[in-house]
């Protein structure tokens, strides 16, 4: 991504991955800057399950584990507020849920357009 040379937008916004029961990946588009400013995973099945959250900058092509086996009762709700930034179309967060157990993502983020 080409660094900023012009007037851009900056402006808050949210994103949901609802019943995620495989790997689901949230990308940033072209020229955009994300910062993940917190996310939100939510176990409403009826039993204990646990996920992973991996990182990669590179389309896809390696991923780093940010968390690994982090377990949630059901009905709980695991809280990440650390800051994540992605950019262009070629950072890449990827959520997987343990099995077949669903669970429900939100994704809060500052979105810096720069087209």
């Amino acid at each position: 991504m080409p660094l900023p040379s012009g007037s851009g937008s900056e402006f808050l916004n949210n994103h949901s991955m609802i019943g995620t029961t495989s790997a689901d990946t949230f990308t940033p588009v072209a020229n955009h800057i994300y910062t993940i400013l917190s996310f939100f995973v939510h176990n409403d099945h009826g039993s204990s399950t646990n996920f992973k959250v991996e990182l990669s900058r590179n389309s896809g092509t390696n991923y780093a584990m940010l968390l690994v086996a982090q377990p949630l009762e059901n009905n709980a709700t695991f809280v990440w507020n650390d800051k994540i930034v992605l950019y262009s179309n070629t950072s890449k967060i990827r959520f997987t849920p343990n099995g077949s157990d669903p669970i429900d993502i939100w994704i809060n983020y500052i979105d810096q357009d720069w087209t």
